[in-house]
């Protein structure tokens, strides 16, 4: 049996984000390079930045309501497609690093989904300053501290989140960072950390956040939202 395969894509704009933003399903011609987006760097690749920029913490901790919340879309054949909107009115002022592309892909009924980020110019010109992210896979249902389980509440933090890295980290290979959950990614609540939970044991409707990680592990900022339906 065939599976549908809803993939939405993003392509930041120059300006801003508006209140709300439309989630597509057009494929990506995006080429992913393989392995961990943090994979460790030769120290005559990395660029030469000073202060908290070089050293991001090792995770960004879930201590927050977020009120960034996809949704699948009403109307039947967009619904199919996989495609949704974000609430955007909660994102940061200040806009995402410009030309950004990026791929959330979920296969329906499986456990996982992955995601891409690619600077469009990657690999042209001088490698930028170091702009460190973090990526957040919100599941529909709030999750139990103890257990890991999701409960009956609707969710409220930013779910679980992948270690934080720079951006334009693979800029002479390629660019693309590739995220594959729930491996790559943990729920942070203080002193306590839970594994991500499979997609399959919460259906309904995932959000997906970019957060720019400016500091410490509670000093960050949401910049763009997506998701998918599970």
């Amino acid at each position: 049996m065939a599976l549908a395969v809803p993939l939405t894509v993003w392509l930041l704009p120059e300006s801003g984000p508006s209140d709300r933003k439309d989630t597509g399903g057009a494929p990506t011609t995006e080429t992913t390079t393989s392995g961990r987006p943090d994979a460790p760097q030769s120290d005559a690749s990395r660029p030469a930045t000073k202060g908290p920029a070089a050293r991001p913490p090792d995770h960004i901790v879930n201590d927050r309501v977020s009120q960034d919340r996809w949704t699948l879309s009403d109307e039947p054949e967009q619904a199919a497609q996989g495609m949704g909107s974000c609430d955007l009115s909660s994102l940061a002022d200040s806009s995402p690093p410009t030309g950004l592309q990026s791929a959330v892909s979920h296969t329906t009924g499986s456990d996982t989904a992955s995601l891409q980020l690619r600077p469009k110019d990657a690999g042209e010109g001088k490698r930028p300053a170091a702009y460190h992210i973090s990526v957040g896979v919100r599941p529909p249902h709030e999750t139990d501290r103890a257990t890991g389980r999701p409960l009956r509440s609707v969710s409220k933090g930013i779910g679980f989140t992948s270690k934080p890295v720079d951006l334009y980290s693979r800029w002479s290979t390629g660019g693309t960072l590739t995220f594959k959950y729930p491996e790559d990614f943990r729920a942070h609540f203080g002193e306590r950390t839970v594994d991500a939970l499979p997609v399959g044991d919460d259906r309904g409707d995932w959000t997906v956040v970019l957060y720019h990680v400016e500091g410490g592990p509670t000093k960050y900022t949401s910049i763009v939202c997506n998701g998918f339906h599970a």
